[in-house]
């Protein structure tokens, strides 16, 4: 695999990256600021439950953000390679 370039696999590959890398800045976000308010809109837990939960939730959010800034990091700082893929790879089975 080359470096990302305006197309090709090299630009799929990129792409693929920055889609999981948006979603993690997006859970993150969602369990570390709004875990109290959006698990009972959501009718996962009730507010109580949510409350006790929250510690666990903002746990997960930083999980995410630390996955998102590897892998903006990794889309931003090396050209794609073999290695670049088993990282995204190793990444989407974490979840």
């Amino acid at each position: 695999m080359g470096a990302i370039t305006a197309g090709g696999t090299g630009a799929l590959y990129g792409a693929g990256i920055g889609a999981v890398a948006g979603l993690h800045v997006a859970f993150c976000v969602a369990e570390v600021f709004v875990w109290e308010t959006l698990t009972p809109r959501l009718g996962v837990f009730d507010a109580a439950r949510a409350r006790e939960t929250s510690v666990v939730g903002r746990n997960m959010g930083v999980y995410n953000g630390i996955l998102a800034a590897c892998l903006i990091w990794l889309l931003l700082a090396t050209g794609l390679d073999a290695s670049n893929i088993r990282s995204l790879s190793t990444v989407l089975l974490s979840n």
